[in-house]
């Protein structure tokens, strides 16, 4: 049997509900990203920053409306 092994870090980057909030580091984690997962409360500014070719999934739920199962 193979042994199939996916190296990565996960960093979880929180600002609130501003982009004021957040913090150098999280931009510059934000910058480097191949994946980011964001909720309902983030703001867009943020995710100006995410380099284009990121996978980018909204995880986020409003009341009643959940985005994924």
């Amino acid at each position: 049997m193979e042994n199939n092994k996916c190296v990565g870090k996960v960093w979880l980057v929180g600002a609130g509900c501003s982009a004021g909030l957040l913090t150098l580091e999280g931009m510059a984690r934000l910058r480097q990203a191949q994946v980011v997962l964001y909720d309902a409360l983030l703001d867009p500014a943020i995710l100006a920053e995410i380099p284009a070719e990121a996978e980018i999934i909204p995880v986020g739920k409003r009341c009643g409306r959940h985005s994924l199962k």
